[in-house]
């Protein structure tokens, strides 16, 4: 195994990974769009036989984090989105209404692909 530390050819960030000379958050981020179907099946599977958890587990992020709960239902109510993705320009892919900031209801529009990048920390340019 090697763990000698690289400069990620993704994102530039210094970092040790064992594969293909990127950091672990482009690993993953790479990963997740070469296996999107594979990862979405195995996670459908997982939610229909653990139902209870998967409740339990809403039920607890939806307590814990009412702010964002309130700005996601308030933005999905009021169709609070642009037209495009503000990053690769979009208009084929599903859009989403990204929030910097809950509270006052702040963000902007993201294609689906990009808006995954940006919750998995890769943030594109």
């Amino acid at each position: 195994m090697n763990n000698k530390i690289i400069k990620c050819i993704s994102c530039g960030d210094i970092s040790k990974h064992r594969a293909k000379q990127m950091c672990q958050k482009c690993y993953d981020a790479e990963f997740y769009i070469n296996n999107k179907e594979w990862i979405n099946k195995r996670n459908a599977k997982y939610r229909l036989n653990n139902l209870d958890k998967c409740k339990l587990h809403q039920f607890k992020y939806t307590k814990k984090n009412p702010i964002k709960i309130k700005a996601q239902n308030y933005a999905s109510k009021h169709k609070q989105k642009g037209d495009f993705c503000k990053w690769c320009k979009s208009i084929n892919n599903k859009l989403h209404f990204h929030h910097t900031d809950y509270e006052n209801n702040i963000g902007f529009t993201l294609c689906d692909k990009c808006h995954k990048y940006i919750h998995r920390g890769v943030m594109l340019g």
